[in-house]
């Protein structure tokens, strides 16, 4: 698992030192990357956020119309030039923790897994 530290100036064109240490092997590396090109890539970052969530958008429309259509011809399964489309029902369960963990909470612990990793949020 990677550490990563992030040190930088506030004026803009100052360099940005990120390093990064690797636990397992305690390999240190450092990198040197403008603000202005941190920005860069920042504003990279939020576009392609940004297409994504209405690429999505669309594409959840799109499903929208084709299932309407299916319902519309009173079936599931097509047959539309080289693609199936089939729709399906499916049933999911899923344990609720809080209220396992409200009742028993032993076996809320018992089983629990903890998970860890990174996230990047970018405002």
């Amino acid at each position: 698992m990677n550490r990563i530290v992030l040190y930088y100036s506030q004026v803009k064109g100052t360099q940005v030192h990120l390093t990064t240490t690797n636990t397992t092997t305690h390999k240190e590396r450092t990198y040197t990357m403008s603000i202005d090109n941190l920005l860069d890539l920042i504003v990279q970052y939020k576009e392609a956020a940004q297409l994504i969530e209405t690429a999505q958008a669309e594409q959840e429309t799109i499903k929208a119309q084709i299932k309407a259509e299916m319902a519309q011809r009173n079936t599931n399964d097509l047959q539309v030039g080289c693609h199936k489309v089939k729709l399906s029902d499916f049933t999911s369960t899923r344990l609720d923790s809080k209220a396992i963990k409200a009742v028993v909470p032993a076996l809320f612990t018992q089983y629990s897994k903890v998970v860890t990793g990174q996230r990047l949020t970018i405002n």
